[in-house]
């Protein structure tokens, strides 16, 4: 992946929803190699946000964690934008249906603080993703956004596939 064109496709991206409502993005690629280095890109683009990129490190959630700790922590109304890497890292023992209730919980974000979630894209997180989502492909890259179903994508024409 071409790491100008990614940047200046996640700016170009991130520039254009900033006025969304819904403001949970969650944001997937094929590869864990690919997941490093987009997550390169999104800390270098979202300077100001609070970064969880491993479990009890930067003042993400410790594990073993709960759905309930873990989701109240994700969701709840905080200064910043939050950067969330991998979240399957904090949900080890979590049942399918306590995985469902976050990433419907990550859709629903509406007018509340922004969420982005960066991970590894598995068929069985794509089928937690169809619930509250829809699928666009990053103009020009491998990388995957999925924005809430409520959400209009008026103006993001020239950044999404």
């Amino acid at each position: 992946m071409d790491r100008r064109l990614l940047n200046s496709a996640l700016a170009a991206f991130f520039d254009a929803y900033r006025g969304a409502r819904y403001q949970g993005v969650v944001i997937t690629v094929p590869s864990e190699n690919d997941r490093r280095l987009v997550q390169g890109q999104l800390e270098a683009l979202l300077l100001d946000c609070d970064l969880w990129s491993a479990p009890g490190v930067d003042g993400a959630p410790d594990i073993p964690c709960s759905r309930r700790v873990f989701v109240d922590q994700v969701l709840s109304r905080r200064q910043r934008t939050l950067l969330l890497i991998s979240p399957a890292d904090w949900m080890l023992d979590w049942p399918e249906e306590d995985r469902a209730v976050f990433w419907t919980g990550v859709a629903d974000l509406y007018g509340r603080h922004a969420v982005r979630v960066l991970t590894v894209e598995t068929p069985a997180m794509s089928r937690h993703l169809r619930v509250g989502f829809h699928r666009y492909r990053l103009s020009g890259t491998e990388v995957a956004l999925w924005l809430s179903r409520h959400q209009p994508i008026d103006g993001l024409q020239g950044v999404l596939q």
